[in-house]
């Protein structure tokens, strides 16, 4: 069965084991499913031994890495990924992923491109089902308040709206594999605005991903965007494509 997201958009429930941490000296709660972190230990050289008990705070909102804290390496590795997040100051879990008339061009690539970093925090795929969000709906100016969005633009050039599940196959099986779970990236560009009344603009992306023999290489990616003229979805920007290369420099 297809899956398909009602607009306004609202993502699904998600249930998994949840762990306190802090930031900003506020306890937030945060859901990170066991296979994100083994990822993220794998990247940095590291193995997991299991998965422990609520990690402990430590001072300026930070996490301890201390194994004896919690009595086991799962704490550590919890702190040690959450740290992370913290200190290259990563959006959290599902906040801003759904596109509204108040963001900008540029904060509706940073929302795809944060949470493509990385795909598989706080579920699997989450990071290509916010960008599905963020993709123009088939048909988008005669929608009705309420009706679900099931098919929206792919990011190739040609235009044509896939399923959830073709547009999670469509960004991971092409060119822009490089950018899921990527070490990082980077805004390459001024977002610059063209066309009738401003209502399309392009940004560049640079990407840092590691190649499947260890190296690391760097790739740059165009988002194309248009603003919605009438509708539910009015005054809001959506992409209409992604190319490969620096389309906005030119």
């Amino acid at each position: 069965m297809a899956t398909s997201f009602p607009s306004p958009f609202l993502e699904p429930a998600l249930s998994f084991t949840s762990i306190f941490v802090s930031k900003d000296a506020m306890h937030k709660r945060a859901s990170i499913p066991l296979f994100t972190m083994v990822k993220y230990r794998k990247r940095n050289g590291k193995m997991l031994n299991g998965i422990g008990h609520r990690p402990q705070v430590g001072p300026m909102g930070s996490l301890s890495t201390d194994d004896t804290a919690g009595g086991n390496e799962g704490d550590t590795l919890v702190a040690e990924f959450m740290n992370r997040v913290i200190s290259t100051q990563q959006s959290w879990p599902l906040e801003g992923r759904s596109p509204t008339p108040l963001m900008a061009p540029n904060t509706v690539v940073k929302v795809q491109m944060d949470a493509l970093m990385r795909n598989d925090w706080p579920e699997e795929n989450s990071g290509i089902k916010t960008a599905f969000l963020f993709s123009k709906p088939e048909k988008v100016e005669e929608m009705r308040v309420g009706q679900v969005v099931k098919r929206a633009r792919a990011w190739m050039a040609t235009e044509s709206y896939l399923s959830l599940e073709q547009f999670v196959a469509h960004i991971k099986e092409s060119l822009y594999g490089p950018i899921i779970n990527c070490l990082n990236w980077e805004a390459a560009s001024s977002i610059f605005f063209h066309g009738k009344g401003d209502c399309r603009a392009v940004q560049a992306v640079k990407v840092t991903s590691e190649t499947a023999c260890g190296y690391q290489r760097e790739y740059t990616y165009t988002f194309c965007l248009e603003k919605v003229c009438r509708g539910p979805y009015k005054d809001i920007w959506m992409v209409c494509s992604v190319k490969h290369g620096d389309y906005a420099n030119v």
